[in-house]
């Protein structure tokens, strides 16, 4: 999951809005990891308005953070696929800005999910938001053009 940061309350749980406008709930507990910056860092550093990214396990049909990660999200249009694990977006200021994936980046492009071999130029267009942590891309979320 990412999103932005609303709010933090008590010392347990983070307020995400999501891509998608939709206000989540997310619980921390000692285990949680967090990085920041690509350095460790701790539940306090947290700020609101903030973009994180998170690994989360589903409990009573609430979600447990295990790892919280700041994020660089890209707006854009798949321009082209590079290889096995880049793709070129051309982002709403017309620059481009390659997107590196890896084993475990996920993929939503339809609601059953999807692959990087899905991926088109020009087909899939109006959003990709890349969650990266270091220069790998964990989650990919692109929106078929109407």
């Amino acid at each position: 999951m990412e999103g932005e940061i609303v709010a933090r309350r008590r010392e347990d749980q983070i307020i995400v809005l999501t891509p998608e406008g939709k206000e989540i709930t997310v619980f921390v507990d000692p285990k949680t990891k967090y990085e920041l910056s690509n350095k460790a860092a701790r539940f306090s550093d947290l700020r609101k308005g903030a973009t994180i990214g998170i690994d989360y396990d589903t409990r009573d049909k609430q979600y447990f953070a295990r790892r919280v990660v700041d994020t660089n999200l890209v707006s854009g249009e798949v321009v082209r696929v590079i290889g096995k694990d880049q793709v070129l977006v051309k982002t709403a200021d017309a620059r481009r800005s390659p997107c590196t994936v890896g084993p475990e980046t996920r993929y939503q492009l339809t609601e059953q999910g999807g692959t990087f071999t899905d991926l088109r130029p020009g087909a899939l267009s109006t959003s990709i938001t890349t969650c990266v942590t270091t220069a790998i891309s964990r989650a990919a979320f692109f929106h078929r053009r109407r």
